[in-house]
């Protein structure tokens, strides 16, 4: 068994029992479900179920509760849904809000605060509202029981394992993979409330220091991520000296992580212009090129022809073909050869599934490559389809100028989930359902591709700017797409309406307080209200 492999046994149970036993039988009902009237909006493309939104909204819906003091969230939000408990998690409610604030950009606001209240005083974001020492059962790599590692670090139970005498595995220091920034600067977009921003902009400043204060690798430039800072979650390594558990040893640095900490510092630089924090805009858009050279240096792996995840303790690259190699191409930032390498492999049937599903976790040719099936288990990341990698590729492409695969991409992601019910995983084989059937951030995720990814809309209410640049699959020329009662801030909807060809036709018809007006335009629209 390889190193990597090994210390895998701890990830996988810590995540198995954080994810279920625990949650699922001491939190369940102490929340009560949140009451909402919302205006959904409606979605006509060609192959898509018509009652996407509605399907979609429904499942969100579910997720929603009243605010939870104890969990430091007074205000109502969003769990994942299904069987994951009534708790907030960092990446879950805000991916959540992402979607809804097209249906409620109060709400949407107005959660986004719960975030605040949960920051400890250090800047970091727990990972969710209930995390702490726990009870972990450990698995061998033959899936049977090894031994018990109890609240105090001390094993309560022992099983032909000699090396552990004490270990330990600590969730309350960590974080999730930090989406909180990109969710929360589109929330922002929609209001012109000044104050509002900058209360938003602390929070997110905050955060990012906590990340540099505590994941930040000066040598290399890079950040480093435990557990599910990053997807796939990172095993923890067993320190057979310190006969502890100790994730901070190894130094994780995941391609997903650093891509999305880049991304946090765009969002940063747009917020710090708007509030005219020159300093601050400098500051951070410098960090975001730091952050991407580092990845371009340290990431590559020159030999296998893709980004990889790397240990920085040990200077070797995980052994892992994942996709998030291809997220690497964000902001246009991977240099042109390295580029067509990672659309070669991305296309390639044989590896990710390409064209016939969205893409796989991990390749199909990798030695992990599992096609789980049934409930939840940490192996679902080794291979089944998740709406967080394929949204997350969806973007990349576009900003690497690849549109038309970004929105090939976009289109079957939306499909393949709307018709599994938006549940948690599906199975690149068939698109067979799996894990939880209710699953929020795969609801919400759909929506914004539709919204956000084939439509292209997009708001400024400080600048008072509507955005709309669509962004269809060749395969639905000469069809129409629409969308109709899309909510905007400042008690405005809009509809679209797109005529799919080699040229888009735009009709969007804007409804505000002071009446309707239509635009139309070839390709895109910019509305001023």
């Amino acid at each position: 068994m390889s190193k990597l492999r090994g210390v895998e046994v701890l990830y996988t149970v810590a995540v198995f029992v954080v994810f279920t036993s625990f949650f699922h039988n001491v939190i369940a009902a102490e929340s009560g479900g949140a009451e909402t009237s919302l205006k959904i909006p409606s979605v006509k493309i060609e192959g898509i179920s018509d009652k996407i939104f509605s399907d979609a909204f429904a499942v969100i819906e579910k997720c929603k509760l009243q605010g939870n003091p104890k969990q430091n969230f007074p205000r109502p939000f969003f769990s994942p849904g299904g069987r994951y408990a009534k708790s907030w998690w960092e990446c879950d409610s805000s991916l959540i809000l992402g979607a809804y604030k097209w249906a409620d950009w109060n709400f949407a606001q107005d959660s986004l605060l719960n975030f605040e209240t949960a920051m400890r005083a250090d800047g970091r974001v727990p990972h969710c509202g209930y995390i702490n020492r726990i009870n972990i059962p450990i698995f061998g790599a033959d899936g049977k029981f090894k031994y018990k590692i109890g609240a105090d670090g001390k094993v309560l139970e022992y099983n032909g394992n000699p090396q552990c005498e004490t270990a330990y595995l600590e969730l309350d220091k960590c974080t999730q993979m930090p989406k909180l920034f990109d969710i929360a600067a589109g929330i922002v977009r929609g209001t012109s409330d000044d104050k509002y921003a900058e209360r938003i902009y602390n929070l997110l400043k905050n955060y990012f220091g906590w990340w540099c204060a505590n994941r930040y690798d000066a040598k290399t430039g890079l950040f480093w991520a435990v557990f599910e800072e990053t997807f796939r979650p990172t095993p923890h390594r067993f320190d057979p000296k310190k006969k502890t558990i100790d994730p901070t040893e190894a130094g994780y640095a995941a391609v997903d992580t650093n891509m999305e900490l880049a991304r946090a510092c765009e969002c940063l630089a747009e917020m710090a212009k708007r509030l005219g924090k020159a300093e601050d805009e400098k500051k951070y858009l410098a960090k975001k090129s730091e952050i991407l050279s580092a990845v371009e240096k340290h990431l590559w792996n020159e030999t296998r022809g893709a980004y990889f995840s790397f240990w920085l303790g040990d200077g070797k690259f995980d052994d892992v073909l994942s996709a998030t190699t291809f997220i690497a191409m964000r902001f246009g930032s991977a240099a042109p050869a390295r580029k067509e390498k990672l659309l070669k492999l991305m296309t390639d049937p044989s590896e990710f599934n390409w064209g016939v599903r969205p893409l796989t976790s991990v390749s199909m040719k990798d030695a992990v490559f599992t096609e789980k099936r049934g409930t939840y288990f940490p192996s679902a990341w080794d291979g089944s389809v998740w709406t967080f990698h394929n949204e997350a590729v969806v973007r990349a492409l576009a900003d690497a100028g690849e549109r038309e695969l970004s929105a090939e991409l976009a289109y079957s992601t939306v499909k393949t989930f709307a018709d599994a019910g938006f549940c948690e995983f599906v199975s690149p084989s068939d698109g067979a359902a799996n894990g939880v059937r209710d699953y929020g951030w795969s609801a919400a995720q759909c929506v914004q591709l539709v919204i956000e990814r084939l439509f292209g809309i997009d708001i400024d209410m400080r600048a008072r700017r509507i955005f709309i640049r669509p962004n269809f699959p060749k395969s639905l020329k000469g069809t129409a797409a629409s969308i109709d009662n899309l909510q905007l801030p400042g008690d405005m909807k809009l509809s679209v309406n797109v005529d799919i060809g080699d040229s888009v036709g735009i009709t969007a018809e804007l409804t505000t307080p002071n009446g309707k007006s239509t635009v139309t335009g070839v390709d895109s629209l910019e509305i001023s209200f």
